[in-house]
């Protein structure tokens, strides 16, 4: 049976539709090498041994353009509706090379510049692609729209999703139901399963999938090293300014992504007052021993005036509290105080526990009164060089969480501000007492108690610290039913939190930062308090944009409280103030200062610079013009809003319906008399329509276009199909040698020298090594070398003949009365 068989040929098997690409007989059998055709499972690859499977091939009675004028015995009638339904499936099954062919089974509104990552990547016209849009853009959709379209190609069969442990769970939730994407959450469990699943020898990574996993678990050694150990087809890092240079987070993502072909990188708040941070975003990934590739990084940086994503615009307000006269009198003292040790001791440990005081106390003085017993406590001690143990991270799964709450050391609560120790210690005390006589007092839980009760709306409110997180809990228990959300939880407590907001089970969420990025809470809620003004501003931006994002119905409003006669009055304010104007102009977030710029000012020591609100040229300018991929974008968007105009029964499976041959559909003469719309008029012009389907593949089996055209005769679809060839040869061509010469440079940077070894007596263990080194790079070179391979055979297309799939013509009034079969499919 196999000497039938030919490479290109299309087989059934285990009942799914397959492509030879290679056949290799030996005496008793034969091994066939497939390429999977199915919609569903589109770029897989198996491999077969005949006569143990049986391969059925799906090219008998196939219609070819010659066979238009076919008895009419070979054609079989279907009624207008299922005609129409089965043009529907044809068109959703076609896979164009130059556009983009699995964004119409997506459950996304079409956005055309949600589509220009996809087409930038797939095109070949960038291997790198750094998404910078504002908050709540859809930065998520964008990536995964890339993912399931390279998918969709076979170019994506190893691909690792990085983001915040926080943000997993989202990830796979808008990948599966969205895109029908399943992933897999790589943690420590999936570790530990799989060493004692898979055989010794097999790298826990090395299996096709979409892996999930969080900066901290990346960083680490062993999880590091498995990852270094193979080639990546795709790499998404989810908020990316999180892997800042020079920590093990932006080494362990920089490492990463070096070893991927393409590489995809989301922020809301790149580093903008920073040029040196900025330009290492923008090399993530690029290679650290090789030149940059000509066009390899497109920057998308989009502001959400420019966007019309249809959100209504977001009401910002300024609510100044009025204090007590114990709260000013703690705001007094404290001032004093920092002041004092500001000027006397210039150690970065005692300006840090200052700045420390400064902001728990402008949130709340029950936290600022915490942290005044923990620092005197310290103080107290014998000696002041305590010696600290770094604590182990036990749970992996939070390692790195509690860096989003207030975690500071007692090498910096305990650092020495005055020379005279017992006076500071007096100043303590007093202080400690100012905030235990306004804690439970306080003004601002005064005002946001009123305000919460004056509205029915679900809310969000922000603090930046767990202390102050805890005390409102307590203070608003009788006020509304609430849910607490900060870096300790663990997955299901936070995917519980949230789901809660969500579904209107509880109408107020207490949140520290941990819950400022990404998280999507504006299914039913539009509100977000800021309890405090964060010395950062990108952060006010990143806790508006959790109900500030496409998909929200409402006018967002955001409320910041703001106590007046203290420096978040005069200081932060005029700060927040800044960011507001510049937001209605329309620009980005700008040249903000950064936070020990801030702090610098609130402590007095400085002035607040001017904020440069217009992006510089130098900092935020795209590396290449985005025009062409934004009008290539809309119209890609018009031609998959076209194939869902009339979408597909899972019934309508247009091979199977073909098996027999193509279908007919005749039309009345009455309808093409009074055509009531384009179809009738285009039936009517030639008394017959064709549609005609054409695929391309490549040398190395898979279909790379798929196409469908009607035309009214057999002449206008070959010259329709001839010219498609070979705009399908310049595409592939320009695709495949820019992601060739991409994975030449990934694989110059990262494939290691020859191990050598000396071989002497006792050096048996040194010897093992060495060759399990000298394997493990062979490894990456046969299978670097295979990519290539693939590529350069891929660039070499074969068009089959095209292949009728429906028929359309005008009836005789006669032959319509009388023509009717008993076999008619009317379904």
């Amino acid at each position: 049976m196999w000497q039938e068989l030919h490479a290109g040929q299309r087989v059934l098997a285990r009942d799914e539709p397959w492509r030879v690409v290679a056949l290799k007989a030996w005496n008793d059998c034969a091994e066939v090498q497939l390429a999977s055709i199915s919609p569903g499972n589109d770029g897989q690859e198996r491999v077969l041994l005949l006569p143990f499977d049986r391969l059925e091939p799906l090219d008998k009675g196939r219609t070819a353009v010659g066979a238009v004028n076919r008895s009419e015995l070979a054609w079989r009638r279907v009624s207008r509706r299922k005609w129409m339904r089965l043009l529907a499936a044809a068109a959703g099954a076609t896979r164009p090379a130059c556009g983009l062919q699995a964004t119409h089974r997506a459950a996304i509104d079409l956005l055309p510049w949600q589509l220009e990552p996809a087409m930038a990547l797939a095109s070949g016209a960038a291997s790198r692609v750094l998404i910078a849009d504002a908050v709540g853009a859809g930065k998520t959709v964008q990536a995964s729209a890339a993912l399931v379209e390279l998918q969709s190609r076979g170019e994506a069969d190893r691909v690792l999703i990085v983001t915040p442990a926080g943000l997993r769970d989202q990830w796979a939730g808008e990948l599966a139901t969205r895109f029908g994407q399943t992933c897999l959450l790589a943690d420590a469990a999936f570790l530990a399963s799989a060493v004692q699943e898979l055989p010794s020898d097999v790298n826990p990574w090395s299996l096709p999938g979409v892996y999930v996993v969080s900066f901290d678990f990346l960083k680490r050694p062993e999880v590091l090293h498995g990852i270094e150990g193979l080639w990546w087809d795709l790499v998404i890092a989810d908020e990316a300014h999180l892997a800042a240079p020079g920590t093990d987070r932006g080494a362990a993502l920089d490492r990463a992504a070096g070893r991927a072909a393409r590489v995809i990188l989301l922020t809301a708040t790149p580093y903008a007052s920073d040029r040196e941070g900025y330009a290492a975003l923008l090399a993530t990934g690029r290679g650290r021993s090789s030149p940059p590739l000509e066009q390899e990084l497109i920057v998308f940086r989009r502001a959400r005036a420019s966007l019309a994503i249809g959100v209504p615009d977001r009401r910002t307000r300024l609510l100044r509290i009025r204090l007590t006269a114990e709260e000013r009198h703690l705001h007094r003292l404290l001032d004093r105080y920092t002041s004092r040790v500001w000027r006397e001791n210039a150690s970065a440990a005692a300006r840090l526990a200052m700045i420390v005081l400064r902001k728990r106390a402008l949130s709340s003085a029950w936290a600022v009164g915490r942290t005044i017993e923990r620092r005197l406590a310290l103080l107290e001690q014998s000696d002041n060089h305590l010696d600290t143990q770094v604590a182990l991270p036990f749970d992996h799964d939070q390692e790195g969480e509690a860096s989003t709450d207030d975690t500071v050391s007692d090498v910096v609560i305990g650092a020495p501000g005055l020379t005279d120790s017992r006076s500071e210690r007096d100043i303590l005390t007093t202080l400690a007492a100012a905030a235990a006589a306004c804690a439970g007092r306080e003004s601002k839980v005064r005002s946001l108690n009123r305000m919460l009760s004056r509205t029915g709306d679900p809310a969000i409110v922000f603090t930046e610290y767990r202390d102050t997180l805890d005390y409102l809990s307590r203070q608003l228990a009788s006020t509304r039913p609430h849910a607490l959300l900060y870096g300790g939880l663990s997955r299901e407590e936070r995917r519980t939190a949230c789901a809660a907001l969500n579904d209107k089970s509880i109408s107020l969420l207490l949140a520290t930062d941990a819950a400022g990025e990404g998280l999507n809470l504006h299914f039913a809620c539009r509100w977000v308090v800021n309890f405090e003004l964060p010395w950062n501003p990108a952060r006010l931006e990143q806790r508006a944009g959790r109900v500030d994002r496409y998909g929200q119905r409402r006018r967002p409003h955001v409320v910041h409280l703001v106590a007046r006669g203290t420096a978040e009055s005069i200081v932060l304010s005029r700060l927040e103030a800044r960011l507001r104007r510049a937001r209605c102009a329309g620009w980005f977030e700008g040249v903000w200062p950064t936070e020990p710029v801030v702090a610098a000012a609130v402590m007095g020591d400085a002035e607040l610079p001017e904020v440069e609100v217009a992006p510089t040229a130098e900092a935020l300018a795209a590396p290449r013009d985005v025009a062409a991929l934004a009008e290539r974008a809309c119209s890609e968007a018009v031609a998959v809003k076209s194939v869902r105009v009339v979408p597909p029964r899972p019934a309508d499976d247009i091979n199977g319906s073909l098996s027999r041959g193509p279908l007919l559909l005749e039309v009345r003469p009455s309808r093409l008399a009074r055509p009531r719309n384009g179809f009738d008029r285009l039936v009517a012009g030639s008394r017959s329509l064709f549609i005609f389907r054409s695929t391309i593949s490549d040398g190395a089996g898979r279909v790379v276009d798929s196409t469908i055209a009607g035309a009214g005769n057999q002449d206008v679809a070959e010259t329709c199909f001839a010219s498609r060839l070979r705009e399908v040869q310049k595409f592939r061509q320009l695709a495949a040698g820019r992601l060739a010469a991409r994975w030449r440079t990934v694989g110059s940077t990262n494939i290691p020298e020859r191990c050598e070894v000396q071989p002497a007596l006792f050096d048996r263990r040194a010897i093992n090594l060495a060759q399990a080194y000298d394997t493990a790079r062979t490894a990456l070179e046969r299978d670097l070398t295979s990519r290539i391979d693939r590529l350069q055979r891929s660039q070499t297309l074969i068009q089959e003949p095209p292949e009728l799939l429906l028929v359309a013509r005008a009836g005789s009034r006669t032959g319509h009365r009388t023509g009717r079969r008993p076999s008619e499919e009317r379904r």
